[in-house]
């Protein structure tokens, strides 16, 4: 990885390409800004965590799905995700009311590259076709959160599979 992060060069031989790479090198800024990220780490994650709490709160018996967490594993909320069955619709009335919220990633197997012999995993399939991220950044307010939540119920409400 190194070798790739270097132009795909080895510092024993400058300006020869071994391999195809590119130029990941972190820079001094991106490092410091890095660094002022990690002293906050605590803070920054509890944030997270209060709003992906208050998303399961208010969405408590709304019939959508949320994550999976081991009793063993602690959780560090990136984006909060929950699974809906019409996450098509659910996803254009959030816009409408100024939402951001996003379908998941197509899964590996629907890209090319990683599924060349084009096999079926209808789980990863299913979860493409239902999962939902909500906005999940650290400093939204609970009346965001809160709007967010009465958006979604409206949707849920009118689909027979969530009641």
């Amino acid at each position: 990885m190194r070798v790739i992060a270097n132009h795909g060069m080895r510092p024993e031989r400058p300006y020869i390409h071994d391999v195809v790479g590119r130029n990941y090198r972190m820079t001094n800024l991106s490092a410091a800004v890095g660094m002022g990220q990690l002293d906050r780490w605590d803070e920054l994650t509890a944030a997270r965590n209060r709003v992906s709490a208050e998303y399961d709160r208010l969405l408590l018996g709304a019939g959508c799905g949320s994550r999976p967490v081991a009793e063993w594993a602690s959780y560090s909320c990136w984006l909060h995700t929950v699974t809906v069955h019409d996450q098509h619709n659910l996803l254009a009335h959030l816009r409408d009311c100024g939402v951001d919220a996003r379908a998941i990633w197509p899964p590996l197997s629907a890209q090319p590259l990683f599924n060349a012999g084009g096999g079926a995993f209808p789980v990863a399939e299913s979860v493409a076709r239902r999962a939902v991220l909500l906005p999940t950044f650290s400093g939204l307010a609970p009346d965001d959160i809160a709007f967010v939540a009465r958006a979604m119920r409206q949707v849920i409400a009118r689909v027979p599979e969530h009641r």
